[in-house]
Order: structure tokens, then sequence, then C-alpha cells
């Protein structure tokens, strides 16, 4: 029997979150919220220490909610740095302060994924709830690109921001980002009362992805949440190193085989 081990773990360590986005899987609540029973640092530290016994190269993505909203946080991804695990760090990008980016440098986190939904401030705003969203986590962008703490630009794809792909695409690069990840909506949690896009959609916005790797030099482009693209890669050149990778890069589902992900308070 073929065992299978996570290549990928995702921790949301908190419900609690500032900001209040439309498309939210995990339903996170505001910040005076949160879950009662939310795992307490040596809980996480246990299960961190256990992720390192089973696949000690995995990647560990640490999120919420907002992550940042912990207290606990730094310790968290020291202790995780300290097993040998690749520790990043999903946000929203707004509460990267230059303090808290020399932090989580001195943790040893490798880098952070930064959700960006638009590139009109008012949309970005409206979408993750918060007025003045976008202004924070443009300054949170600086602040990781002048310190050096590597990031990647998320993009949450729906109807109403389907057409900014290309522009986000160049944007990205000209920010300085690693990876310009493309998540298509999955609608759950706050998501079930959204739209997703239609299915031609889908197959102009990912084939346009994947004639787009070799357009932005130093930056990975990728679709997350539609592992139909690699099927669109395939058609495309069967010989592709896209259709040939495996684990995180391979651009299929992950679940059940190389992720999973474990809730706040611990399922």
């Amino acid at each position: 029997m073929e065992v299978f081990e996570p290549f990928l773990v995702a921790l949301n360590l908190t419900k609690r979150c500032n900001l209040n986005c439309a498309h939210c899987y995990l339903d996170a609540g505001t910040r005076e919220c949160g879950d009662a029973n939310e795992l307490d640092t040596e809980a996480v530290e246990r299960i961190l220490s256990e992720i390192a016994e089973v696949n000690p190269a995995s990647m560990v993505v640490i999120t919420g909610g907002e992550p940042l909203l912990r207290p606990d946080i730094y310790t968290i991804c020291a202790h995780a740095a300290s097993l040998g695990l690749m520790v990043v760090l999903g946000t929203n990008g707004t509460m990267l302060t230059e303090q808290n980016v020399k932090k989580l440098l001195q943790a040893g986190v490798t880098g952070v994924g930064i959700s960006v939904d638009s590139l009109t401030s008012r949309f970005h705003d409206d979408f993750r709830g918060l007025k003045g969203a976008w202004k924070h986590t443009m300054a949170g962008i600086e602040n990781c690109r002048r310190l050096g703490l590597s990031f990647q630009i998320h993009m949450s794809v729906h109807q109403s921001n389907v057409n900014e792909v290309d522009a986000m695409m160049v944007w990205a690069h000209e920010q300085g980002a690693l990876v310009m990840n493309f998540f298509f909506l999955v609608c759950t949690g706050r998501g079930e009362r959204m739209t997703d896009i239609t299915s031609q959609q889908y197959e102009a916005v990912l084939s346009r992805l994947v004639n787009a790797q070799d357009e932005f030099p130093g930056m990975l482009v990728r679709a997350r949440c539609a592992p139909h693209f690699k099927r669109l890669a395939y058609q495309k050149d069967p010989d592709s190193p896209l259709t040939k990778a495996k684990g995180y890069e391979g651009g299929g589902c992950l679940a059940g085989t190389h992720y999973c992900r474990v809730t706040p308070t611990g399922g």
C-alpha cells in the first residue's frame, strides 16, 4: 500500500481576524471573537513536533483568520523553524509593520503569502470588509521588500475581479513577488453566498496562466484550487515541467495525499 506523507500542512491557528472577507472559507470572526477552545501554544508546538516526525521536510503554512493577532505567533514560528520545517505565514498583510516583519525574520519565517484581490483600493477594501485595508497591505508589502522577507501575492479570483488577472501578474512582478498565486473560489464558509466564475471563464483564465509561465522571470505563476490547470498545461505541452511536477508544484489537488489542514481547535 502506498504511504503518503504531508508535504504541505496548513495550521489555521485562530478564527480571529481584523477583516471580514466576503469569501472566507473559515468564516473567521472579528478581532474580538475567535474560539474559546483554540489550541494553546503548547498544543501547537506539540503538533509541529509531530509534523516534523512524520516528514521533516514539510512546509508549514501558519495562517488564520489573521495569525498575527495571536500574541504567541513568533514563539510558534520560532519553534517550527527550530525543527527544520519551512515556515511561511499566510496573512492579509495589514499587520506587516516594520517591527512585525523584523520579528518574523528573527523567528525564522521563510516568507509570507499576502492577499491582494484588486489593484483598486476601494474594491479591495469592500471585498475585505475594512476601509483602509488596501493601504495597510501595500505598506506591508513595502516593508517585506525593504527588509528582505520573501513574499508571494495571493489573489482570490471570482466574478467581480476576473478581468484583473493580467494586471495583477504584471504588478506582482514589478513588486518583486517570488510567486503569484491565483486562488479560485471554493464556495464554502462565507463564500457560499458568492458566485463562482463560469466554466468558460475558467478555461480562458487558466489557459492564460499556462501561457504566462515564461513571461515573468524570477516569478512563478500558479493556479490554486483549480486542478484542471494541469489538464490545460498538458494540452498545450505534454512535456512541460508543469505536467511532470509533483507535490506542491504539481498543480493538481493535494488533499488527502500531500496536504492537510489543522483547524484552530485541533481538527
